[in-house]
């Protein structure tokens, strides 16, 4: 047992090591290991991570592209590491490394704090095992309702992940993949927990 422990601790450690050298003219290390997240000689331990965002913005000039701006933010509760990539190569290689170092803790302790009872705000937007709040728009300000899960329905579209009311298409909310930390993490438990959707985010787990 020890020896198919270690033999799967090995192959968990090349699965997520990376390393990349990133500019062209003044060349930054962009590293990904069992010993953290490297970047500009700074180094996250990876269990001290606890949010990560992401996302690529197209430029363009009178219409005609210019290239792509890619973004990768890592978080512990001190320190912020922000990523700049500056292809989509290493943007891909280094997030295909960060979701089983990283992201897939990090959905398994938003499940547990849903499952306590805990209320988690992720952006704007506040979530529990039941439901979250969302926004219904009104002339002289909005209005916050709580809707439950069973209500919603959501998907991506421009950068964003949206969440709308399938009572009230007027009642909605959404979150920016690139500037609101955990979005891909909310994201990826609701879309697991909907294909076996048992009336809460928990109960579809157990």
């Amino acid at each position: 047992q020890r020896g198919d422990t270690r033999r799967e601790e090995a192959a968990w450690a090349q699965s997520i090591t990376y390393e990349a050298q990133v500019g062209v003219v003044f060349k930054k290390r962009l590293r990904i290991s069992p010993e953290g997240v490297e970047w500009r000689e700074r180094t996250l331990p990876l269990e001290s991570i606890t949010r990560v965002r992401w996302g690529a913005v197209r430029r363009s000039i009178n219409g005609i592209p210019t290239g792509t701006d890619y973004l990768i933010d890592v978080a512990t509760n001190r320190e912020t590491l922000q990523i700049d990539p500056d292809s989509e190569l290493i943007f891909s290689a280094f997030l295909e490394r960060l979701w089983p170092a990283v992201c897939t803790r990090l959905i398994g302790e938003l499940l547990k704090q849903l499952s306590s009872g805990m209320q988690v705000r992720i952006g704007d937007v506040a979530v529990d095992d039941g439901g979250l709040v969302l926004t219904r728009a009104r002339f002289l300000g909005n209005e916050e309702v709580y809707t439950r899960w069973s209500d919603i329905k959501y998907f991506s579209q421009n950068g964003s992940l949206h969440f709308v009311s399938k009572s009230n298409e007027r009642i909605s909310a959404q979150l920016s993949y690139r500037d609101d930390y955990n979005a891909h993490l909310l994201e990826a438990l609701v879309r697991i927990a909907f294909k076996n959707w048992k009336g809460s985010i928990s109960a579809s787990f157990a």
